[in-house]
């Protein structure tokens, strides 16, 4: 069962929209150490956006770099047409282990043109402390990204995740069986 670890989920005025070589992120700092499985963000889309595709990665200062450390989709085309948008769980399968006390970043690109995806934000408050809106209008490569917008800004985001490993054993008493003569 996953928990919600890191967010950043009220105050949003505003909205980034992304496409193509243009992608948007979020980056955000753990508080514990976990298994990230999915991240909830608040979105809403116009026209036919192709497949959304959610990674996370680590960073270099306070930017995304490669490689990916889980990758995750979803088709936008049921997403709200309302610009208040709304919100969208993104799994990752097995997931990736993060470490307490590091900056991760969230990157959303999709592979259409014939739409747009708005992610929602709060426009240059500076709210969330862990940080920040980021921008790559290259496709999310190393040394792309910069900060989005205005340098305070943040966009709605949720991570969820697990501590510890799987399944806990249970010792089970032994039978002991005497024979009858």
């Amino acid at each position: 069962m996953s928990d919600l670890k890191e967010s950043f989920n009220t105050n949003d005025d505003d909205y980034g929209n992304f496409g193509g070589a243009s992608w948007l992120g979020q980056t955000f700092t753990t508080t514990s150490a976990y298994t990230i499985t999915s991240v909830k963000l608040k979105m809403f889309k116009s026209g036919s956006p192709g497949t959304l595709t959610i990674r996370i990665r680590a960073t270099s200062g306070t930017y995304p770099v490669t490689p990916d450390l889980c990758i995750g989709t979803i088709d936008p085309t049921t997403f709200t047409t309302n610009t208040a948008g709304d919100w969208y769980e993104i799994t990752f399968g097995a997931g990736a282990p993060l470490t307490d006390a590091t900056v991760y970043g969230i990157t959303a690109n999709y592979d259409s043109t014939s739409g747009t995806v708005g992610w929602r934000r709060n426009f240059n408050s500076g709210l969330y402390a862990g940080g920040k809106a980021v921008v790559s209008d290259t496709s999310g490569g190393d040394g792309t990204w910069a900060d989005s917008v205005a340098g305070n800004t943040d966009d709605m985001f949720e991570t969820w995740g697990t501590v510890g490993g799987g399944a806990v054993a249970k010792k089970v008493p032994k039978l002991l069986v005497l024979g009858v003569d």
